[in-house]
């Protein structure tokens, strides 16, 4: 990478007596196998691989995807680590035919007591694959690409719970999250992309009820772009992306509730109000997550996921000034189906509707639609076979900026 980046983080854990054993909610299976690997080989086509350069460019290909994982339950701490390996060749691609991409987490939940616990997260990825950078923010920043997409994130979060009472309870916590992409000059990705985000945050929570949460919230948020490209695509002004940078202020309610052991779901409403400090501008917004989950048959789910706030936008300097960033609302919903004991399936649905913020595109949108569908057959215990269609759609007043793309893959997987 063009850049190194060292991050050091130092935790210290009281402990006093608990004598749980699941402190995190691991599956039986989970419980009693502390490792697993698994790996698949399948073939794919790719209609559209988002080179936009070149256009939309049909391509067969071959993936390959090791990777393994582990969890290790203790007495008072869980710790799992995983690690996933995707190696893509594209026969049709005129350069830069080979796609690498590395995937790691790691998780650390420890119960102090009962009452008080503590969870470590990281989360690592190194793509060239547009959906997967931004997985776990929100909302897509970026989804047609140059010749080089190449890209690493990194994401580091520490969250905090204490029951102060048994009806009265706090949590806070901070999250680092790091973007890096290899495509560099002015306009580039690094010059819209590069940049440092951090999130702090404070609930008060209330317990009304078992199984029921109620709390409110203050976060506070920082947008640093780190690059030193200019902004301007032309190259005939120099406009630094720290033009940008921005501090939120986020205030929320909402709650939590296990309305059954089938049926759970989360709501939490409020504002954002951004200070966009080198521009001397603010802006104020809506901010929302709402997610449910319902059992509906052994081994059958539906989940739903709504999200309403800003995020990094990809558009550059324009004769209006800059585009700051964008209002996304993004709503998520999968299905996973057991069909027969051998035979599963999985639907995926995703919407993503963005309203820009400031520069040419100010208060235009741009609107995201992908599909998934995918099959799942056990030929035998540990070995399966599987087909997968995806379908992406976008609709955008930028030039060149729509497309529509259709991917299909089949193969086998092992797992052990």
């Amino acid at each position: 990478m063009k850049r190194v980046m060292a991050s050091t983080a130092a935790v210290a854990f009281g402990a006093a007596g608990l004598q749980g054993a699941n402190v995190t909610g691991l599956t039986p299976q989970e419980a009693s196998k502390w490792w697993n690997v698994s790996a698949s080989l399948r073939g794919f086509y790719d209609d559209n691989n988002l080179y936009a350069e070149h256009g939309a460019i049909p391509s067969f290909g071959t993936e390959f995807h090791p990777g393994f994982a582990v969890n290790l339950p203790l007495e008072r701490t869980v710790l799992s680590a995983s690690y996933r390996f995707t190696l893509a060749y594209y026969e049709a691609r005129p350069r830069n035919n080979v796609d690498q991409q590395h995937e790691f987490d790691a998780q650390l939940n420890h119960k102090f007591t009962p009452r008080y616990s503590a969870n470590l997260i990281e989360s690592f990825v190194s793509t060239s694959e547009p959906a997967v950078v931004d997985q776990g923010a929100g909302a897509q920043t970026s989804f047609q690409r140059p010749a080089d997409f190449s890209v690493i994130r990194n994401r580091v979060a520490i969250d905090l719970e204490a029951r102060l009472a048994p009806t009265f309870g706090v949590a806070l916590g901070y999250q680092n999250t790091y973007y890096d992409y290899q495509n560099t000059g002015p306009g580039s990705l690094s010059a819209l992309l590069d940049r440092t985000e951090q999130l702090f945050h404070l609930d008060g929570q209330w317990f009304p009820a078992e199984h029921t949460k109620l709390f409110v919230g203050y976060q506070f948020g920082l947008a640093d772009y780190t690059s030193d490209d200019t902004l301007d695509p032309n190259n005939l002004i120099e406009v630094s992306p720290d033009v940008r940078n921005s501090r939120s202020h986020y205030l929320y309610v909402g709650g939590e509730r296990q309305f059954s052991q089938q049926l759970s779901g989360l709501a939490s409403v409020g504002a954002q109000s951004a200070d966009y400090y080198n521009e001397g501008t603010t802006d104020l917004g809506p901010y929302v997550n709402l997610s449910g989950t319902y059992a509906y048959l052994p081994a059958s789910t539906v989940k739903l996921e709504v999200k309403v706030s800003r995020y990094a936008a990809d558009s550059a300097l324009g004769t209006n000034g800059v585009t700051r960033d964008q209002l996304a609302t993004t709503t998520y919903v999968s299905i996973n189906h057991r069909i027969t004991p051998r035979l599963s399936g999985t639907i995926l649905g995703q919407y993503q509707h963005s309203i820009y913020n400031g520069g040419d595109l100010d208060a235009q949108a741009d609107d995201y639609f992908a599909l998934n569908f995918g099959f799942d057959f056990k030929i035998r215990e540990n070995f399966f076979a599987n087909l997968l269609y995806i379908w992406e759609r976008r609709l955008s007043n930028r030039p060149e900026a729509s497309f529509v793309r259709n991917r299909i893959y089949t193969g086998i997987r092992a797992t052990y």
